[in-house]
């Protein structure tokens, strides 16, 4: 429809939680990456590139990029 918007923001519940949270993403082109230590009741912006591999304790992000603000 003419002027209308879609909102790019994907919203989810945690229930009761009230504790950090881990979210494990797989982006579009395959890579799997962990954000952690994501607060609850934010918004945060996730990017391709800036988590960490699944598995890896290191804090080393998926690409070898330095990580960025979540």
């Amino acid at each position: 429809s003419y002027a209308s918007a879609h909102d790019p923001r994907i919203v989810f519940g945690l229930g009761p939680d009230a504790e950090p949270q881990i979210v494990r993403v797989r982006w579009p082109q395959g890579l799997e990456e962990i954000f952690d230590s994501l607060s609850v009741d934010r918004y945060h912006v996730l990017a391709e590139g800036t988590g960490k591999k699944p598995g890896d304790r290191s804090g080393t992000p998926a690409t070898g990029q330095k990580q960025g603000a979540r």
